[in-house]
């Protein structure tokens, strides 16, 4: 026995400086045999029911110790010794007689440095191992950033994968994304697999029937362990392959944006157990969800950049479907233009030749866009066709048995206006099939005759008649056709249309000098009433006006 408590203590460092539970446990062994022959075990508290059991003359240390074997353990007890460290009972020894007096100072010394050289020992350890778990996952993740470069998606959905895997030490995972990223809605689509197959993926139903892996999106990351009963968490155990041990399962999410979900199978048991591995799956989950979306936005661009390019090709043809040029006139001046409010419209323009006399067309079809501009282009060459020596009204009714048979039950339909100029230039015949009023401006009075439709829209009804309105045309009198983009244009948000009473005092004060100012200044004065840029709707003109009888 030592002289001093000085010399105790000196001789009982050496146990803070060992590098191993191993030594620790050697060292444990030796002093216990000699001052405490009788012990049975020392143990380490976990929670409280597992312990783990350090030193045992019995067998193998370490090893786990349940609540049913630790309760033996003490009812055989005749004397525990507790093991405290800052203050709190972190274990106990088990004997079967009191330590000898002559020895209790000692055992108590070697019981208490014992006890702090393990338990520092451990958490240098789990510190270590905590280190490189982090070290892991920032890896991991720094890797998942450098794919952020990576274009091609099916390279992209292999890499991660594999970054999944090591994450998570498994070889065996799965990764899903949704046909349609960021609607949950959507089918989830196998995007990658390795080590599972497909098969085993489906049956990942509970016990109703219901495929699990949809669920991760509200409950976020889960492990699921077979326990004693080897249930595994809320799976059918009747329908998942006894080879499934454990999975880890994170919903790939960027910003409340749902995008997929990914699954590991049959993870280590340090791994599954690890906080800081599966925080860190998490994050490269999240990680996941932002390089699928960035993928779903690159390939929604690349789609919007080829549809935009095949409308800019179709605006290009439809305008090469307006008159480039007026049929040669002696009596009459003509003015006419069409903007869409899209790429392509539905708005129609149209003034030719037939023989001696001018024809004159206009046509609205409802709404705007692809489907617009596809029944105008129909229209046009019907039109034209039926245009030859037709009247106005009959070319009308013909259209409209075709237009009826081209929408079908669309619920599309057109107005028109068709009108020609005959006997020298002097006399207009003119028919309109639902279409807004159309303004004949009389030099002589200063006064609009309104020339209104006789019959409903093109596409409603098949073997609807027209009837063909007639008026002499003196010099100076002005014609305007156009589309309802003209005076149903207002400012946005705004219920203030452009209407009726300003388009005549408009054509009114312009008249006198000629179709291209009467045109140049509606546009300007629609443009300045509902803002540049701002129509929502196609805008058509065209202006006749009549220079000698």
């Amino acid at each position: 026995m030592l002289a001093t408590r000085t010399d105790l203590v000196e001789s009982l460092c050496g146990l803070h400086a060992t590098r191993s539970l191993d030594a620790l446990r050697l060292t444990l062994k030796r002093e216990l045999e000699t001052l405490l022959p009788s012990a049975q075990s020392v143990l380490l508290f976990e929670d409280d029911a597992n312990a783990t059991c350090e030193w045992t003359p019995r067998g193998t240390c370490p090893f786990s110790v349940d609540a049913e074997m630790r309760a033996e353990m003490l009812a055989n007890a005749a004397v525990t010794l507790p093991l405290s460290y800052g203050g709190e009972r972190v274990g106990i020894v088990i004997a079967t007689e009191e330590c000898a007096p002559e020895h209790r100072e000692r055992l108590d010394a070697i019981l208490a440095h014992w006890t702090t050289a393990v338990v520092n020992r451990k958490l240098s350890e789990r510190a270590g191992k905590l280190l490189d778990e982090y070290a892991s996952s920032l890896q991991a993740l720094q890797e998942g950033v450098s794919l952020f470069r990576e274009t091609d998606r099916a390279a992209v959905g292999a890499r991660f994968l594999d970054l999944w895997c090591k994450s998570l030490s498994t070889e065996a995972a799965a990764i899903y994304v949704f046909e349609e990223v960021g609607n949950a809605q959507s089918d989830l689509l196998l995007e990658h697999t390795i080590g599972v197959p497909e098969i085993m993926l489906e049956s990942l139903v509970d016990e109703e029937g219901t495929w699990w892996p949809p669920s991760l999106l509200e409950t976020g990351c889960v492990r699921l362990e077979r326990n004693v009963h080897m249930d595994l968490g809320p799976l059918d155990k009747e329908r998942i392959a006894p080879a499934l041990k454990n999975i880890i399962g994170a919903p790939l999410e960027y910003h409340g944006v749902p995008c997929g979900i990914a699954l590991a199978f049959n993870v280590s048991q340090r791994t599954v157990r690890s906080r800081t591995r599966v925080e860190g799956a998490r994050r490269l989950a999240e990680l996941g969800a932002a390089l699928f979306h960035r993928l779903h936005i690159q390939e929604e661009l690349v789609h919007a950049r080829l549809i935009d390019n095949q409308l800019e090709i179709a605006s290009t043809l439809q305008k090469r479907l307006i008159p480039a040029q007026a049929p040669t006139s002696s009596t009459h001046r003509f003015s006419w233009s069409s903007s869409p409010a899209l790429h392509v419209g539905g708005d129609y323009v149209d003034l030719f030749a037939d023989g001696e006399d001018i024809v004159l067309a206009i046509a609205d079809v409802s709404g705007h866009g692809i489907n617009s501009a596809m029944l105008m282009s129909s229209y046009r060459a019907g039109c034209r066709a039926q245009s030859r020596g037709g009247t106005p009204s009959s070319v009308l009714g013909g259209m409209n048995d075709v237009v009826h048979g081209e929408v079908g039950d669309t619920g599309m339909f057109l107005t028109a206006v068709h009108g020609r100029i005959t006997s020298g230039g002097t006399k207009l015949r003119i028919a309109s099939a639902g279409h807004n009023p159309i303004l004949l401006w009389r030099a002589a009075s200063g006064s609009f005759v309104e020339i209104v439709s006789s019959g409903p829209p093109l596409g409603f009804i098949p073997g609807i008649c027209y009837d063909d309105d007639e008026y002499e045309l003196d010099a100076g009198d002005l014609l305007f056709l156009y589309t309802d983009g003209v005076v149903e244009a207002a400012p946005p948000g705004s219920d203030d249309m452009f209407e009726m009473k300003r388009l005549q005092a408009i054509i009114s004060k312009h008249a006198p000098d000629g179709a291209n100012a009467v045109r140049t200044a509606v546009l300007a004065a629609v443009e300045a009433h509902a803002g540049v840029g701002m129509r929502e709707d196609d805008v058509s003109i065209l202006v006749v006006e009549q220079t000698q009888a």
